[in-house]
This record gives C-alpha cells, sequence and structure tokens, in this order.
C-alpha cells in the first residue's frame, strides 16, 4: 500500500470514529431540548357554548312602555314566539296590548291654551320578524360567575291598532333585543322596537314612530339540548 492510500485510508476511518461518538450526544441534545420545547408550547382550551338556539322555540314575555309620544302614555305588555333556524337566524311572532292615556303636557296644552289635539290611543299591536344574530359573548359577574349574552337585530311588519280606529294599520318594524343568559334555558331579555305606520287624521295623514321600550324573560324549548362533535 503506497502513501497516499495509506492517508486516504486513515482520514475515512477518522471520520467514521467521529460520527459514531457524535450520534448519541446529539440524541441526548435532542431529547434534552425537546421536554422543554414543549413546556413553553401554549396550550388552547376552546370552551363549548352553554347555550345553543338552532332547532329551539323561543316564549318570551315582556312589558314596558313608550318612548317617542309625548302627548300620551302608553304602557305595554307583550307575549312572542321566536323559533331558530340556526345559531345566527329566527323567525317570530308576537301581540302587544296597550294602555294609554293622555300625559300631563297634552292637560296643561288644553288647559293653557285651550288647544285639543287629537288623539291617537295605541290599543294593540302584532306583527311578524326576522331576527339576526350577529353579536354574542360573555363576561365576568364579581369575579366568580360568568354570564353569556347576545344580541339581535329585528326586521319586519306591523299591524297598528289605535283608539281613532278599529281598522289595523299596517306598517314595519324594527328593533334591537338582547340576551342575558342564566341558565341553558332561562334568559332575561330586553327590547327597544319602532313600529312606523300612517295614522289618521282629521288635519290629514300622518307617519307615526310608535317606540316601545320591554323587558321580560325567555324560555326556551327543549330545555336541554346535544353536541355535535366533528369526527
Amino acid at each position: 500500500m503506497n502513501v497516499p492510500q495509506r492517508i486516504l485510508l486513515q482520514t475515512t476511518l477518522a471520520l467514521a470514529v467521529a460520527l459514531v461518538a457524535l450520534a448519541p450526544a446529539g440524541e441526548a441534545r435532542a431529547e434534552s431540548v425537546g421536554p422543554a420545547a414543549s413546556e413553553e408550547m401554549p396550550i388552547r382550551v376552546i370552551q363549548r357554548r352553554p347555550n345553543l338556539r338552532t332547532g329551539r322555540f323561543e316564549v318570551t314575555a315582556m312589558g314596558g312602555g313608550g318612548l317617542a309620544d309625548t302627548m300620551f302614555n302608553h304602557a305595554a305588555v307583550t307575549g312572542s314566539g321566536r323559533y331558530h333556524i340556526d345559531e345566527f337566524w329566527s323567525l317570530a311572532g308576537g301581540y302587544s296590548h296597550h294602555f294609554g292615556q293622555t300625559s300631563p303636557l297634552f292637560d296643561e296644552v288644553t288647559d293653557r291654551f285651550e288647544l285639543f289635539p287629537e288623539r291617537s290611543i295605541v290599543e294593540w299591536s302584532a306583527g311578524l320578524d326576522v331576527g339576526w344574530t350577529p353579536v354574542f359573548g360573555k363576561f365576568a359577574l364579581v369575579e366568580s360567575y360568568i354570564m353569556h349574552f347576545d344580541m339581535t337585530l329585528l326586521l319586519g311588519g306591523a299591524a297598528v291598532v289605535t283608539s281613532r280606529s278599529p281598522d289595523p294599520k299596517f306598517g314595519a318594524s324594527v328593533g334591537l333585543s338582547t340576551r342575558l343568559y342564566l341558565s341553558p334555558w332561562l334568559a332575561l331579555t330586553g327590547e327597544v322596537r319602532d313600529q312606523v305606520y300612517v295614522e289618521n287624521y282629521n288635519a290629514g295623514d300622518e307617519l307615526v314612530n310608535h317606540v316601545l321600550a320591554q323587558a321580560g324573560f325567555s324560555i326556551f324549548f327543549p330545555f336541554e339540548y346535544a353536541y355535535r362533535y366533528p369526527r
């Protein structure tokens, strides 16, 4: 064997020995780094939504009063039913019975100025609407109890009967409602709704905004529901 061949053989043997010696150290470093890296990785916890609406029927009872009319005071009790198509869209129908009377401003105008405004007191109203729920979330109450809520936009039609005529006046209805869930089947409910219709006065037709603010509670049926998990 000549000198160049001997040098090549010695170099090859030295590299093989070096690779064998370094392999365990590399595995040891990988084992020591692996657990530390895994401990630093964040853990994401996905919480199930505690209140599902899809396929459930909601019965609501509320009471409140009018906001827009200064000449008359209106109080109302309302009952409605709402079917939730999915978590965002729903269909509802409702009925409101009104209790109205003249306000102190009406009495002042008639007494001091001897003017007699035309009366239009709402007696009852009913309507259908479509609901869209784009907002839902939660917040901590007294740092120990988590409350869940949602907000729904309402758009539909309404029929309103006033003291001026027994015939219903048809118009539009727009509103905003919110729920504060106390349990999977019970929620506190608040709503502001504007019923827009045309009233027939002696002086001519006039567009009326009948705004109601109400609060009450909602019950969801069925009381229980099942989660579906992706496979």
